[in-house]
């Protein structure tokens, strides 16, 4: 994906928010359900940009989004272990 374009600019296909609609969040990647969440960007930085740079500046930091990789909140095995 090109830097440099705008949300407006990207193909449907490579836009977040219309990706989410149409194929669902499990779809999306961590950087692009961000966006999702975030749905704006700030002056010369698209949602996408900024997703990037978040998940960039919290690499390492176990819990900075809430979850633990490969663990999905919601599953039936977490629902599970909390009746349990």
């Amino acid at each position: 994906m090109n830097e440099n374009k705008t949300m407006k600019e990207l193909p449907v296909s490579e836009k977040p928010y219309e990706k989410c609609l149409e194929q669902g969040p499990q779809m999306l990647t961590d950087t692009e359900l961000l966006a999702v969440i975030l749905r704006t960007g700030s002056t010369g930085m698209t949602a996408l940009g900024l997703s990037r740079e978040i998940l960039k500046n919290s690499a390492g930091r176990a819990g900075a989004i809430g979850s633990v990789p490969g663990q999905h909140f919601g599953s039936d095995a977490d629902s599970r272990s909390r009746q349990g």
